[in-house]
């Protein structure tokens, strides 16, 4: 019986040491991504809109609304008296 649950245990072990490799390698190529990105834009937050939504200003001035994907939030505030 002692067998069983060491050689189980030697299992599980093996197991996670090839999902860890695997989140690494998910990390690297998300990090390499990141790195790719160059059309990038410093924006100020001019309000929040709601829970998923805000008004950005751009350099220029331009004010723009974005709207932030798998956000799970109302989509108004219902102010209670």
């Amino acid at each position: 019986m002692k067998k069983l649950i060491i050689l189980l245990l030697f299992m599980f072990w093996l197991v996670g040491c090839d999902e860890l490799d695997t989140i690494l390698k998910d990390n690297a190529a998300a990090t390499e991504t990141e790195e790719m990105a160059t059309d990038k834009e410093k924006v100020t937050i001019d309000r929040v809109v709601d829970g998923d939504t805000v008004k950005v200003e751009f350099p220029s001035g331009e004010t723009e609304t974005v709207r932030l994907l798998l956000i799970d939030s109302p989509e108004s505030v219902h102010v209670r008296p």
